[in-house]
């Protein structure tokens, strides 16, 4: 699908249409978050999120009405959400703000890339069946990024 030669170009946005954005990165990792600030906001088991670089993402049409609030990791993270359908779309972390997050169901084509770890286990809801194929952490990305099948 995408050109080597060429920037890959992400495309997405909200249930609605209102709110759109693209990214001419790949993702710098896409995890899902078991957390219970993740499974508070998305209202089921986990968020899955597409981790970019902020100097390739931007938005092309709408505005987000953010909420923040403190992750489990301790961070402070906001939270974009569409003021008309809802759709939580993208979000920040202050402390790292090299990277966005993009909700993986929001891309155009959210099958081009899976995620490859589960974070914060610890807090996965025992009828949330994980896949068996992805690295597990129990807690957060450990430093240094991901590199074992086991939480650090």
């Amino acid at each position: 699908m995408n050109n080597p030669s060429s920037p890959v170009k992400l495309q997405g946005g909200c249930a609605c249409g209102d709110v759109r954005y693209e990214c001419m990165a790949e993702p710098v990792l896409s995890l899902n978050c078991h957390c219970s600030a993740c499974q508070r906001y998305t209202g089921t088991a986990y968020a899955s999120v597409r981790i970019v670089p902020s100097a390739a993402f931007r938005f092309v049409r709408g505005e987000l009405r953010y909420h923040t609030s403190t992750s489990n990791a301790g961070h402070t993270v906001s939270r974009g959400f569409c003021p008309n359908c809802g759709s939580q779309v993208h979000g920040r972390i202050a402390e790292k703000p090299e990277v966005v997050l993009i909700a993986a169901g929001t891309l155009d084509d959210a099958s081009v890339y899976p995620p490859s770890i589960d974070v914060f286990t610890s807090r996965a809801q025992p009828w949330d069946v994980m896949n068996p194929g992805l690295a597990k952490f129990e807690e957060g990305i450990p430093a240094g990024g991901p590199s074992t099948q086991t939480a650090e």
